[in-house]
């Protein structure tokens, strides 16, 4: 008895031992598996104890597979949730030279096809009536405000040689008329060009520079946004130039002007940059309707403005409206003559196409 005893001793256990060696496997198991919480897309590991290793039901398999499925949902509509970094607005704004519409310029500046609003030197106030012009005295009749505003002119300089032709009477009844058609008069103003800031100043230098020049100046280039200066001149048409406008622009590129365009002396000049400053030496005539000049050769100049900073300057020749012709793109072989000039002035290094150029 006692020998049988000892044997069903030992079989039970050899039983228990072998149901420890079970239960072991089984916690190691359920160690190693995973189960989902009460919050979709966050897994932690099981902590179960061994009696509650068992094979999961078919609905637990079932409710496992919907909380993995809310859970991938619910991180991809998170990441679609994040914010995205947008690029800044850009504007696209164009810069004409000399405008003057007189008796036969209503339709000049109709066909420049240009995908921006365009800034042009009005040369001339607006009269109360239409009359002839010369060159000592330049009158615009009466709708040409409403003119520019067709052709989708942005601002129009009024500060220049030719603005007391009808005296301070004129020049106030031309800003009125200007203001009324939604074109801003320069002067100095501070836009908004599509969500982009931009800040425009023109300064007639036909009197020599003005004695507060460089707090203009420098007013311009603190200002928010882009700053663009337009320099007017009393000048021979010759394509170089002289000394107080190339003091003037110096000045303007020392104190951080974007860009500088020059107009009145109805010619072309080089473009380039200086520094960070993109400068226009003359832009010549867009439309004029008066027998004082002849010079056809224009250029436009296309910028495109970003934040603080011109982003990309693009030159297109044209060819003025003269005597009340319409202005017009140059043909590809009138611009390669025109940007083959710019080249011998200095307009290095330009990046050109068949009408127009980058710089």
């Amino acid at each position: 008895m006692t020998g049988g005893g000892s044997r069903r001793r030992e079989v039970s256990s050899r039983r228990a031992s072998g149901g420890s060696r079970s239960v072991t496997a089984g916690s190691r198991r359920a160690r190693w598996a995973l189960r989902t919480t009460t919050a979709p897309g966050r897994v932690e590991p099981c902590t179960a104890s061994a009696g509650s290793a068992r094979a999961p039901t078919v609905s637990e398999r079932r409710r496992r597979v919907r909380w993995g499925v809310a859970s991938l949902v619910g991180l991809l509509v998170g990441c679609a949730a994040q914010p995205t970094t947008r690029p800044p607005p850009r504007a696209v704004l164009w810069f004409g030279g000399d405008v003057h519409l007189g008796q036969r310029g209503a339709s000049s500046l109709d066909g420049l096809a240009l995908d921006g609003p365009l800034v042009i030197n009005l040369e001339g106030p607006i009269g109360t009536a239409p009359g002839p012009s010369s060159a000592e005295r330049l009158i615009n009749p009466p709708d040409t405000a409403s003119t520019l505003a067709r052709a989708r002119v942005l601002a129009a300089g009024v500060d220049n040689n030719h603005s007391l032709d009808d005296g301070p009477e004129g020049l106030e009844r031309t800003r009125e008329a200007l203001f009324a058609q939604k074109v801003v008069p320069l002067g100095l103003s501070v836009l908004t060009v599509s969500g982009v800031p931009v800040t425009l100043l023109q300064v007639d230098l036909s009197k020599g520079a003005p004695k507060d020049l460089e707090a203009r100046l420098t007013w311009a280039a603190d200002a928010p946004g882009v700053a663009i200066v337009l320099f007017h001149v009393l000048a021979p048409p010759l394509y170089t130039p002289d000394p107080p406008l190339k003091s003037a622009v110096a000045l303007a590129a020392e104190v951080g002007i974007d860009a500088v365009l020059v107009h009145g002396s109805h010619a072309l000049g080089a473009v380039e940059r200086k520094g960070k400053t993109l400068v226009a030496w003359g832009l010549g005539n867009v439309a004029f309707d008066c027998e004082c000049t002849a010079e056809d050769e224009g250029l436009l100049v296309r910028l495109e403005v970003s934040g603080s900073r011109v982003e990309e300057a693009t030159v297109v020749p044209i060819r003025a409206g003269l005597q009340g012709a319409a202005a017009r793109r140059a043909t590809p072989a009138e611009a390669s003559l025109d940007l083959d000039l710019l080249e011998s002035l200095g307009s290095k290094p330009l990046d050109r196409t068949a009408t127009h150029a980058r710089f």
